[in-house]
């Protein structure tokens, strides 16, 4: 109970300052990547847990680096989840990051609709399915001319309550929502 709810804090953490800065600091990627690693060693079969949260580190950090390298996301949030990933271990890993894009899909619309209104998120949503630059309409705001700074996203968020999920109900991602 007692490291589930550091890491918690340390997920808590992580979230704030993408919530305030937009940036996942490093030394709070490597304080959760350490602890991970801590928590490993301190089981019975040290070297098998240290293997697995490696594995599952490399797992998160393959799952999201593509979204890095297509611009997507920041290095931060990959950082991030990795290193949550080596608390939850490689079976829930990929589970979680399921959870999380699922979860950072409607956390994006719903700030889209927050910040722009609901018929601005309509068109930019369909325009970036369609990729059809005729749906901006007259009189509406154009996202083109949002700073970059407001579109960001700090999805460090919807991470963060995936790999909470992960690691307080488990059974959630093992037994149920994610097969």
């Amino acid at each position: 109970m007692l490291l589930t709810s550091v890491f918690l804090i340390l997920l808590a953490a992580g979230s704030t300052t993408d919530i305030r800065s937009r940036r996942v600091p490093n030394a709070l990627v490597l304080a959760m990547l350490a602890g991970a690693f801590v928590v490993a060693l301190t089981r019975p079969d040290a070297p098998a847990a240290m293997l697995a949260a490696a594995g599952a580190a490399l797992l998160g950090l393959a799952l999201w680096l593509p979204f890095w390298l297509l611009g997507m996301l920041g290095a931060g949030d990959v950082k991030f989840f990795a290193a949550g990933a080596a608390w939850i271990g490689p079976s829930l890993t990929w589970r979680a990051a399921i959870v999380a894009a699922l979860l950072g899909g409607l956390y994006a619309l719903a700030v889209l609709v927050w910040r722009h209104g609901a018929r601005t998120a309509v068109l930019s949503v369909a325009a970036q399915v369609r990729d059809v630059q005729s749906l901006q309409l007259s009189g509406g705001p154009s996202l083109d001319t949002v700073p970059v700074a407001q579109r960001s996203l700090p999805y460090a968020v919807p991470m963060a309550c995936a790999l909470a999920i992960a690691a307080v109900w488990p059974e959630v991602l093992l037994d149920g929502l994610v097969p």
